[in-house]
């Protein structure tokens, strides 16, 4: 589900509709370029928050929300999955990191890994995207590396017009999921 602000205040209850449609797996994320307000993000925690408290509740026998096991897993990584278990091919033949970043312009392909014909020749690009030094290096001087995740390059494009300065609305958005999922009362 992509959720939207102006859909936020209902997304418990649209996941329980859902659900008792028969609907049983869901990845929920926010909508990422645009500008979420405050009172929006406040709403978006509380109802993932409604959403992570039913789901820890419920048998899982019948019900996946991958992103709320990955929390009480310890396999996490950094960044996001551009270049390190997803690729997206042009209609010209040359490889993207993801086909969000292969969106922003397909005339100068940012981050590109190579093309069909040769393979995978960019390896530095493929190397940053997975090790993330530079974003790594960006959020310490943000002051953030602390509680930073790392998260998706494109909005950190869309923000600051480059694919590894860190996105502060997304490192707020992250910052609330986890707070959400973290025990509080979210009723």
């Amino acid at each position: 589900m992509t959720i939207m602000p102006e859909n936020v205040p209902n997304l418990f209850d649209d996941v329980l509709g859902l659900y008792e449609m028969g609907i049983n797996q869901f990845t929920l994320g926010h909508a990422t370029g645009i500008n979420w307000s405050e009172n929006d993000i406040e709403a978006f925690t509380k109802q993932y928050g409604k959403i992570y408290q039913w789901y820890k509740e419920k048998s899982h026998e019948d019900l996946k929300i991958e992103e709320f096991d990955e929390l009480s897993s310890a396999s996490g990584y950094f960044g996001c999955q551009a270049g390190r278990t997803s690729l997206s091919v042009s209609v010209n033949g040359e490889i993207s990191p993801c086909s969000k970043i292969l969106g922003l312009n397909s005339k100068n392909l940012l981050a590109k890994l190579g093309d069909v014909r040769y393979g995978l020749t960019h390896i530095k690009n493929r190397a940053e995207l997975n090790n993330c030094n530079q974003l790594k290096e960006f959020a310490s001087q943000k002051g953030i590396d602390k509680e930073y995740q790392g998260g998706c390059f494109v909005s950190n494009y869309d923000e600051n017009r480059d694919l590894y300065i860190p996105s502060m609305q997304e490192h707020k958005f992250s910052i609330k999921k986890r707070s959400a999922c973290s025990g509080c009362n979210c009723s």
